[in-house]
């Protein structure tokens, strides 16, 4: 929120994602769960530019 006040940007939200681990690239059921939570991620972060 200060990088947007040093702006003078609007502050329109933020969209957390929590426990995704870079280092898991190498077994495909970590990859996969890696995949999903960066999906829903994206699903969040596009209902909120949705609503700019």
């Amino acid at each position: 929120m200060a990088a947007c006040k040093l702006c003078q940007l609007e502050f329109a939200g933020s969209v957390d994602t929590c426990g995704v681990s870079y280092t898991n690239r190498t077994c495909p059921e970590q990859i996969a769960a890696q995949q999903e939570v960066c999906a829903e991620h994206a699903r969040r972060l596009k209902t909120l530019l949705d609503t700019l």
